[in-house]
């Protein structure tokens, strides 16, 4: 220990200030380097989505080893700017995000031979109210629907008896609807109905 003091006094100081200097200029730079060469810069892959589908997103994006960070209380997923097309075709091949509502889709995944005829109406029923509410989802100043159907059994030579809609909006903030967009959805609903 001795000769180290030694050595560094028979330095000067002048070479002892310039040798700090440089050592204080390395961990500077290579405190940069951890905090920001290691970080990619992010980029939204998806924002405004409910809680279910966040997790969704988040667990493919696992599953696919993306790297995703989480912001805007758990309703956007950030992914590294580089990998926002591969992120949104992995999802998309899942069908993700699912927008929170099921919609024709269900016949894909049933198992369309072992199904009773119960369970086959319940489904149509979903079908059709998840389609309905992917429609005014996309509607703009709609942030969130859900629409529920009372469709009536049908019975053999009976009148046509009238089918039941109820649907529940939530608007953004700032949305503003003229009397003419909401005429135009009550109008979409019945059509809806119609075809029925």
């Amino acid at each position: 220990m001795k000769a180290l003091m030694e050595g560094l006094r028979a330095l000067g100081p002048a070479r002892l200030a310039a040798m700090g200097a440089v050592a204080l200029g390395m961990l500077g730079m290579l405190a940069l380097m951890v905090l920001r060469g290691g970080t990619e810069p992010m980029a939204l892959l998806y924002g405004d989505l409910d809680l279910r589908d966040a997790s969704q997103v988040v667990d493919q994006l696992a599953r696919s080893h993306i790297q995703y960070r989480i912001a805007g209380n758990g309703s956007q997923v950030m992914v590294p700017a580089d990998n926002v097309a591969e992120a949104r075709l992995a999802l998309a091949h899942e069908g993700l995000p699912a927008g929170g509502s099921i919609g024709y889709e269900i016949f894909d995944r049933s198992d369309g031979f072992a199904a009773t005829e119960f369970q086959q109406k319940i489904n149509e029923t979903r079908a059709l109210e998840g389609e309905i509410a992917r429609t005014i989802r996309a509607m703009r100043g709609i942030r969130a629907v859900r629409v529920h159907l009372v469709l009536p059994r049908r019975e053999p030579f009976a009148e046509q008896p009238q089918i039941a809609a109820i649907c529940f909006e939530r608007v953004a903030r700032q949305a503003v609807f003229e009397p003419q967009r909401v005429a135009e959805r009550v109008d979409r609903c019945r059509t809806r109905q119609k075809e029925r």
